[in-house]
Parts: C-alpha cells; sequence; structure tokens
C-alpha cells in the first residue's frame, strides 16, 4: 500500500525536497494540508516522496503514464508550495 512502506516519516514529512523548493519542514499542520490535495496528487505524493518510489512503478501501479503521475506530483507539490508560502 502506498505509504506504508516508511511510516516513520509521516510524522516529519512537510512536502518534500525535490528540486529543493520545498523543505521538510516537521509541521503537522502540513500533514493535514497534504491531506486536502485532490486523491490523485496525494497519493502520487505519497508514493514518491514518502515511499521513494521511481515514477514508472508508481504509473504501473495507478494503471496511468510516468507522464501522468509526473504532473500529479508537480501540481500537488505547487499547491503545498503556495500554502506554505501563504501561511509564512
Amino acid at each position: 500500500m502506498i505509504g506504508q512502506r516508511f511510516p516513520e516519516r509521516r510524522a516529519c514529512f512537510a512536502a518534500c525536497n525535490i528540486g529543493g523548493e520545498i523543505r521538510v519542514l516537521g509541521d503537522e499542520i502540513t500533514l493535514s494540508w497534504l491531506g486536502d490535495l485532490p486523491q490523485d496528487q496525494r497519493v502520487a505524493i505519497q508514493a514518491r516522496v514518502l515511499d521513494e518510489r521511481s515514477y514508472p512503478d508508481i504509473a504501473g501501479e495507478l494503471g496511468t503514464s510516468e507522464a501522468a503521475v509526473r504532473m500529479r506530483v508537480s501540481r500537488g507539490l505547487a499547491a503545498l508550495r503556495t500554502r506554505i508560502a501563504r501561511s509564512r
């Protein structure tokens, strides 16, 4: 199941460190923000960031293209970046 590989990381997950654009903040509010994302974005981010899985692996599990997974991750992270910026 997605998000189960490293459950100890859930407590400190804020967004991710892809491209250095968002840092792990250790903030439970941001965890709730992750939960506010559309399910397709949330699942893709959890698989890619929390579980550190490859895009092809995630695409295969979700039955979609690698490009679709990349777009879901990108859009979800953009939404989290916006929310983090507004909270500062």
